[in-house]
């Protein structure tokens, strides 16, 4: 954490050590909400005064539909949902720690357009393009399960039922992808794209894949079982 203070610019960005030279993306929403969490037990005021600047940075890129601009790994590329929940995950977790109700507002609203997207293409699109337009030709299925992990997230603190049965939907869709072949070297994987030559990490099975999962999974049980934030 010390590290990624020192590291943040005056304006609340940071702008080094990026994955693509010179784009600054959205998804770093992710390391100011982690900076939070760790202030909790650091209880350094420098720290949460940086994050208050840092997260304003990021979350003037909110659209009017909810969606974030530049929330992909390259600058006027379609975005994954994988790093679309990342950018929601962050800008909703570091919102609650601040009291920010506007952002809140923000992710929900555009959470729920994309489970319009779903109804129109009959599953999540795997990317969204910089103007709004979903991809349905493959799923990220890491991304389909962060997104059901961030919609039992939401209901948590709303209560609204909608996300609940998102949630539910969402974590399916990825459920359904598993491998379930006990002889298989694949046994219990979930590849990062449906089909497997789909572009997320095309013909590859990631670890954080499982991850998700399994963390969407667990969130959803607690969230359906009443438990609040």
């Amino acid at each position: 954490s010390a590290w990624l203070l020192a590291e943040l610019a005056p304006d609340g960005s940071w702008p080094r050590h990026t994955y693509t030279e010179g784009f600054i993306p959205s998804y770093y929403t992710r390391a100011v909400w982690a900076m939070l969490e760790a202030n909790r037990d650091l209880q350094n005021p420098a720290l949460e005064e940086a994050m208050r600047r840092a997260l304003p940075f990021y979350s003037a890129r909110i659209q009017e539909n909810g969606f974030v601009a530049d929330w992909g790994f390259h600058p006027e590329k379609p975005a994954f949902t994988h790093t679309i929940a990342y950018t929601w995950r962050g800008l909703w977790e570091a919102g609650l720690l601040l009291g920010e109700e506007d952002i809140l507002a923000s992710v929900n609203k555009g959470l729920c357009r994309i489970a319009e997207f779903r109804q129109q293409g009959g599953q999540l699109p795997g990317s969204i393009s910089p103007a709004g337009e979903p991809d349905f030709s493959f799923s990220c299925l890491t991304g389909n399960a962060q997104l059901s992990l961030l919609a039992s997230r939401i209901y948590r603190h709303t209560g609204e039922e909608r996300l609940l049965i998102m949630a539910r939907d969402f974590l399916d869709e990825t459920a359904r992808r598993q491998v379930l072949r006990p002889k298989s070297a694949y046994h219990g994987g979930i590849a990062g794209s449906h089909p497997l030559w789909g572009p997320y990490l095309r013909l590859r099975y990631p670890n954080w894949g499982v991850k998700f999962f399994l963390d969407a999974g667990l969130e959803l049980v607690s969230a359906a079982a009443g438990r609040k934030n």
